[in-house]
């Protein structure tokens, strides 16, 4: 997010130029092997965000997402 005040806005110019993007040029790599890894990414993070739901209401975090990693690696080999 870009501040909207001018002067806390240099300075965050200033610093988002430090930011280290390596992890991110590193998942291009993934998508390029997982063709559908960027396309489906909303997808991917609606069945995260089901399974911390469901964690929160109190599911057994490890069975729930073993089920979501199980899920995304089915819809990925197809």
């Amino acid at each position: 997010m870009i501040p909207a005040n001018k002067i806390a806005a240099k300075a965050w110019a200033e610093e988002v130029k430090k930011v280290d993007v390596t992890p991110y040029i590193q998942t291009l790599e993934v998508t390029e092997a997982y063709p559908t890894a960027g396309t489906n990414t909303p997808k991917w993070q609606n069945m995260w965000i089901g399974s911390l739901k469901k964690i929160f209401m109190g599911a057994d975090a490890r069975t729930e997402m073993d089920k979501s990693i199980k899920k995304i690696e089915r819809i990925m080999e197809q």
